[in-house]
């Protein structure tokens, strides 16, 4: 009975580490298949489907597979889906590891430690502010999680090598020269140097010539494509008036839903494809300060609705877009900046509700983000002193005292 047990044990000791079901395919689980025990994963995959109907709320998710089993519940795995990556094998107990009756040593103690590292590191983030602290987290995120990056596709295909092909077309030498064509102001300089001549003379080693009136030289006028056409802004149109003398460039991002945070995630000098990012420290900073929001936008369910707006994995719906004035309140409280929305339906700023201001003038940040098409974010760029839209009574009501 003993040898029957033991190699049912075996068999399924095999089973965890060879077998593996079409359900577990998925990329949440690829640190763990062949590592943890089949029945382990069974059990967290039970987890993900709760994930829809409890997000990263505790309080709903009660955490019992995590109290009873050693394994992630469904708030933890709602975290790792954001990001998204893997599930990482030091959340799961080791005793789901053990799919081997003999020791292999696994469970000796390293010798190297990075937690005195990991102090020093903690010590001086905290003493940043949070734009400093910006960059220090993107290098970090690239070492906790390496299957993710910060480089952005190029926006077009470019050309690294090899000549143009020669078609039957005929091109012309002009076409082919390599000569720069002359700046305006290189053609301003020809003429008055052509003038200038007039009242030179010119001195030789055996004798002096008598000058020679000069017939000034007409410039060619450059043509019309070497003149600089003025700059066309995309979706000025759907931008107030008042303020088109005072947009210095507006610049497109994705469209898949998350343009408002793609926006965000490029003003605050991250790249674009982090969008997931800001949704994530926004949902951190409506469940740090719930009770502050609570009393803004009146009630807890509203604030729970807004986290789970934010929960988003890949392309969103018209339910995730970011919202404002909500979110605009919640990401200048964030990252302590000023958030300033523009659109022909009505323009807003939003400025920190806890933070304390900067003394000097020059220490405030200030990103501009414009609602266009009704449907989708862009990022803009103003000209140094542009006004700015009126302060929101909502803000003098609810900041603190140290704000004002």
């Amino acid at each position: 009975m003993i040898v029957l047990q033991n190699n049912e044990i075996i068999t399924s000791f095999e089973k965890s580490i060879i077998q593996k079901v079409h359900r577990h395919s998925n990329k949440l689980y690829a640190n763990l298949c062949g590592v943890v025990s089949k029945n382990a994963i069974d059990h967290i995959a039970a987890e993900f489907d709760r994930v829809k109907y409890v997000g990263i709320n505790k309080s709903e998710c009660r955490c019992t597979i995590r109290r009873t089993h050693g394994l992630p519940c469904a708030c933890e795995i709602a975290r790792y889906s954001m990001i998204p990556r893997s599930i990482s094998l030091d959340v799961i107990h080791v005793w789901w590891t053990k799919l081997t009756f003999h020791d292999d040593g696994s469970g000796k103690p390293s010798e190297l430690s990075v937690k005195h590292e990991i102090e020093v590191i903690v010590k001086k983030f905290d003493e940043l502010d949070v734009p400093g602290k910006i960059a220090p987290k993107g290098k970090l995120h690239e070492i906790a999680y390496p299957s993710t990056t910060s480089m952005c596709p190029s926006v077009g295909k470019v050309k690294t090598k090899g000549a143009p092909k020669k078609g039957k077309s005929k091109i012309s030498k002009r076409d082919k020269s390599t000569k720069r064509d002359p700046s305006w102001w290189e053609y301003v300089d020809a003429s008055v140097r052509c003038s200038d001549t007039n009242a030179c003379s010119i001195v030789t080693s055996n004798k002096v010539q008598q000058p020679r009136p000069s017939v000034t030289k007409l410039t060619p006028r450059p043509s019309v494509s070497k003149v600089q056409q003025p700059r066309v802004l995309i979706f000025k149109e759907w931008l107030p008036v008042e303020i088109h003398k005072f947009i210095d460039d507006i610049i497109d991002v994705g469209k898949d839903g998350n343009c408002g945070y793609r926006v965000a995630t490029t003003l605050l000098g991250i790249c674009e494809n982090c969008w997931t990012f800001i949704r994530q420290e926004c949902v951190v900073d409506l469940q740090e300060f719930m009770s502050h929001y609570k009393i803004i936008y009146g009630g807890q369910n509203f604030i729970q609705q807004l986290i789970h707006s934010a929960y988003v994995e890949q392309v969103a719906t018209l339910d995730n877009w970011m919202t404002l004035p909500e979110m605009g309140y919640v990401i200048a409280s964030k990252f302590n900046l000023v958030f300033a929305a523009l659109s022909l339906n009505q323009s807003q700023i939003f400025f920190p509700l806890r933070s304390i201001p900067p003394t000097s003038m020059s220490d405030h940040r200030i990103i501009v983000i414009a609602f266009v098409k009704n449907c989708h974010f862009v990022q803009v760029y103003l000209k140094t002193n542009s006004p700015i839209p009126p302060v929101n009574n909502l803000w003098r009501k609810y900041c603190t005292e140290e704000t004002r």
